[in-house]
């Protein structure tokens, strides 16, 4: 792994210690490499710091006071329950230290060395590394680097963060007293999933997008559906509306939307993305390459266009999600240890939305069939149809199957359902495999339980549902 001619202080240097990051080093030192991880902040990344972990530490408490304010329909009478937020506070950042805490420990487990600092190329296999505390940088030279430095919120052109009133989702994931009200910018994942959280948790919350619809990159029946649930849950929603200007007001902040409205709010969260985070990293002294929108462009190896650098997860612009980063670290190390000639491959990333109840989705729309002038056949099962459902209290959902017409492959699922995250495990293994619905419809599963949602939608696309009227 050596290059000729020259020695390396390392085999593999990875910027970076995210679920993109941290795995692709791990991989890396298990294949025989020497391996180091570079991170200018807490291990983990923002997913287990500031993302992905202590929102749905959120989600989970929101989860709790939902159910139990439905309790009563059970024959539990719960009335009175106190709800203490600093003590979900407390829950969410201990969550967040022990997994904090795990990473650390699996890379010290894999002979992973970690380094505390702010990495940038001197040139293409050596990095200059200014020490987290300050200080004199140092310098580290690797055979082969992956780049795993991340993303960040994305800005609004015209509206300025100050951390208080105008927060982004790194902020408002961190909060340790819930505000009155608040208005979210934005209606895509992140947008929805602290709509839901903070709703249900007894703030006033309205939500604007500029799009006609919410989760505008999903299924448009999951967007409907996610549109009525959180109004269900007292969300003031407005699709097709334009933030024309924010302006502090009375302790709080006025927005001016399009159509003349005005709202008030005590705060506001803006989440309109998330952009990749190359500054700082010298890119140029290596060689390296960005795209058109400021991510670093890469093949299905995860190489750039200098072919001994990689890049992974959010940095590269693609699919912003963590499961997916840790796929392209798997990917990126093996290719860059020279054991396996592996790339990567997107038709089967699943996405979760992990709102009340959850949106999961794999492979196509049914929009995206139509655009391409596929032959697909269409089936939605409604959960309300399903008995573990009706049991616990979630018959409000679907799961929806898109597959090819001639052959019956399955090419795309769409769930909304209060497990959807978990159902969607088996739907990307079935696409995966390449499995057809009449496959899916012959496999047996067990009742009462919500996976069979699955097998019912599977057998009204195959023309002979038995438990609905397909």
């Amino acid at each position: 792994m050596v290059a000729k001619g020259r020695e390396f202080d390392c085999d593999i240097a990875v910027v970076g210690s995210g679920p993109a990051g941290y795995v692709a080093a791990i991989r890396a030192a298990q294949l025989g490499a020497d391996a180091v991880v570079i991170e200018k902040g807490p291990a983990g990344g923002v997913c287990t710091n500031a993302g992905c972990i202590p929102t749905k530490a959120l989600l989970h408490t929101a989860r709790l006071r939902l159910m139990l304010e439905q309790a009563s329909e059970s024959g539990l009478d719960v009335r009175g329950a106190a709800f203490d937020f600093s003590k979900t506070a407390a829950h969410r950042d201990a969550v967040v230290e022990k997994l904090r805490g795990g990473v650390e420990s699996l890379l010290q487990a894999n002979n992973v060395r970690l380094v505390r600092g702010q990495a940038s190329f001197a040139d293409p296999h050596t990095l200059k590394v200014k020490p987290a505390e300050g200080g004199d940088h140092s310098t580290l030279s690797a055979s082969r680097i992956i780049i795993a430095s991340g993303s960040r919120p994305a800005p609004l052109p015209g509206v300025e963060f100050d951390g208080d009133l105008v927060i982004d989702s790194s902020v408002a994931v961190g909060l340790n007293e819930l505000p009155g009200s608040m208005l979210i910018v934005g209606g895509g994942y992140i947008g929805c999933e602290f709509a839901a959280a903070f709703a249900a948790m007894g703030v006033e919350v309205s939500v604007v997008e500029m799009l006609d619809r919410l989760l505008p990159l999903m299924d448009g029946d999951c967007s409907k559906e996610m549109m009525r649930r959180l109004k269900k849950m007292g969300v003031d929603v407005g699709v097709g509306v334009k933030l024309e200007e924010l302006q502090p007001a009375a302790g709080g902040i006025e927005a001016r939307l399009s159509g003349d409205k005005t709202i008030k709010a005590d705060k506001a969260l803006i989440s309109v993305g998330r952009r990749p985070c190359t500054e700082g990293l010298a890119l140029e002294a290596a060689g390296v390459e960005l795209a058109g929108d400021g991510a670093i462009a890469v093949d299905g190896h995860m190489q750039t266009a200098c072919e001994h650098i990689y890049a992974i997860g959010d940095v590269t612009g693609g699919i912003m999600l963590a499961h997916c980063g840790s796929h392209e670290g798997i990917v990126a190390a093996e290719h860059a240890a020279g054991t396996l000639s592996a790339a990567m491959d997107y038709r089967v990333v699943p996405a979760c939305v992990f709102t009340i109840p959850e949106v999961a989705t794999v492979g196509i729309t049914e929009e995206k069939a139509q655009e391409d002038g596929l032959e697909v056949e269409v089936k939605k099962f409604p959960l309300r149809f399903l008995g573990k459902a009706l049991i616990d209290g979630a018959g409000e959902g679907f799961v929806k199957m898109i597959a090819e017409a001639r052959t019956g492959e399955l090419l795309g699922v769409h769930i909304v359902a209060a497990d959807a995250s978990s159902l969607i495990g088996e739907a990307a293994l079935a696409l995966k495999l390449e499995t057809t619905a009449a496959e899916l419809a012959d496999c047996i599963h067990a009742h009462p339980t919500m996976p069979e949602s699955l097998m019912e939608t599977a057998q009204g696309l195959t023309g002979r549902p038995v438990n609905w009227l397909g």
